[in-house]
């Protein structure tokens, strides 16, 4: 890193926006925060359409008002999606330049030192290794998206349980329906090849390329150490393998030809919502997922009649 090593002590949110100068806030993980802190946060971000935010919802935090229940209506008019995770105790702020603030403070205005009565906090600016996204993916894809459901579920719960009780009852703040397949199954890099050359790659590879690159390792199981005659035979084990790309093969295979818009409209109704290192459009996502099949399946092939991409299915 460019800077000096050393902690970062209060205000945090003075380094935050150090960051957010040079590179984009991503996500941001924080058992507590306060709508007024995160705005704080967001309002020095280049695009703050682009950031995701993982807190806390447990039982006891919103009774004693410690989640601030208002922070989903804020965020979900600013588009930006909300997320919970039961466990999280850590405090993240990942950005696109592969760097990544960690932090003894929550998103609040006294873990960032926006208030005079702050508290005393401490943190650091790190790289992120290929091993420290292969636990930010396992925490992504144990998230679940706050919709009007669940922030309604929390805000009646709050409401009914205000008074001092000796022990809460369970708060059920998973989704309504579960759906069968997650988008963090889907190739985050443009090709096998792209993946190839960054596995093999004789010089460290540019920031923004490993996330993409760290995603699809965890996602199919590729290991570290394989030689350049067997890589290959690894990939295509673990996509193959992998029990969405076996349900899309399926509908390939089913309808002999499936239009763009078939597969992404498929996706999105059979795929949960989780927070992503780069919030790529699903249509990227599934021009990712044509280079993958085609490059693997040599029953599918796709052309563009009419300008409209198009998979078909050979095989006999």
């Amino acid at each position: 890193m460019d800077e000096a090593l050393g902690l970062i002590w209060s205000p945090i949110l003075t380094e935050l926006q150090k960051l957010a100068n040079s590179s984009q806030l991503r996500i941001l993980v924080s058992p507590f925060c306060s709508r007024s802190a995160v705005e704080r946060v967001i309002e020095t971000a280049e695009n703050p359409s682009a950031i995701q935010v993982i807190t806390r919802w447990n039982a006891s935090d919103i009774v004693t008002g410690v989640a601030d229940l208002s922070l989903f209506p804020f965020l979900r008019d600013l588009r930006v999606p909300l997320y919970i995770h039961p466990r999280i105790h850590l405090k993240l702020y990942v950005f696109d330049s592969n760097r990544a603030l960690h932090t003894s403070g929550n998103a609040t205005n006294r873990g960032l030192g926006i208030v005079t009565d702050s508290h005393i906090e401490v943190g650091a600016v790190v790289e992120l290794s290929c091993g420290d996204w292969r636990r930010i993916f396992q925490l992504l894809e144990e998230s679940v998206r706050v919709d009007e459901r669940i922030y309604s579920a929390a805000e009646a719960y709050r409401a009914e349980h205000q008074r001092p009780q000796q022990k809460l009852p369970t708060l059920d703040l998973r989704p309504e329906h579960e759906a069968s397949f997650s988008v963090l199954a889907l190739p985050q890099s443009s090709s096998p090849q792209v993946l190839h050359d960054s596995y093999f790659a004789k010089s460290s590879l540019p920031t923004e390329s490993l996330a993409a690159y760290s995603h699809d390792l965890v996602a199919y199981d590729i290991p570290d150490g394989l030689s350049e005659s067997v890589f290959y035979e690894h990939v295509d084990r673990g996509f193959r393998g992998n029990a969405l790309v076996r349900a899309i093969v399926d509908l390939i295979r089913t309808h002999e030809s499936a239009r763009f818009g078939l597969v992404k409209e498929w996706l999105q109704q059979n795929c949960s919502d989780k927070p992503t290192p780069y919030r790529r459009d699903l249509t990227d996502l599934t021009r990712n997922l044509y280079s993958w099949l085609t490059f693997f399946y040599a029953e599918i092939t796709w052309d563009t009649p009419n300008h409209s991409m198009v998979l078909r299915w050979k095989g006999k």
